[in-house]
């Protein structure tokens, strides 16, 4: 696969988990001020303008296999979660169904164009990630600009730790060197 395809892929999917991010954690704000008809309302109006996009498009066939699919998770949750739960299941489920979607998705295209994913590259980016979120939220909520100043510290930790795992191959050490060399923050000293 071309870099440029690489990229714009993982941009894209990048994007669209941030959002489902940002959605999930807008739970309480959007609790606290909506009211349960008011969050059916936007999660309805939500799967309908999924729905709707992919069909203005004109990709009718992916439309109707991604909303058959998504739909199918999404009530089935709804209906064994709402009862018990409340509004906080109708966002839970949503994000639950997209999750199951991009699983879905992954395993059909995979049959017809098949990525060799890096396996144990994934999980060291991951466990680093959920390492680094977990001490973030050990920091204690005190001062804003020592909190702040603590949690930028844990985020330019976050190519270090990598490192340490070796997580970078050769190639990508080298780009990275020549990169810092080019700003001027090594002068001839061997960095990695």
């Amino acid at each position: 696969m071309s870099k440029p395809l690489l990229g714009k892929s993982v941009l894209y999917g990048l994007g669209s988990a941030l959002l489902k991010v940002i959605d999930f954690l807008l739970i309480p704000i959007y609790t606290r001020y909506l009211s349960t008809a008011d969050f059916g309302t936007m999660d309805l109006t939500r799967s309908a303008s999924i729905v709707l996009s992919v069909l203005f498009a004109l990709e009718l066939r992916e439309a109707i296999n991604y909303f058959y699919i998504y739909s199918n998770v999404d009530v089935s949750l709804n209906l064994l979660l709402i009862p018990r739960y409340g509004m906080i299941a109708a966002a839970c489920s949503g994000f639950a169904s997209k999750i199951v979607m991009v699983i879905v998705v992954t395993l059909l295209t995979n049959k017809v164009y098949p990525i060799p994913y890096e396996y144990v590259r994934i999980g060291k980016l991951l466990s680093v990630v959920l390492a680094l979120f977990a001490a973030s939220l050990l920091i204690p909520s005190g001062s804003l600009w020592v909190s702040l100043a603590e949690k930028l510290a844990l985020f330019m930790s976050f190519p270090l730790f990598l490192y340490c795992l070796q997580f970078f191959t050769s190639d990508e050490k080298r780009g990275i060197i020549s990169t810092l060399k080019e700003l001027g923050f090594s002068k001839g000293k061997t960095l990695l």
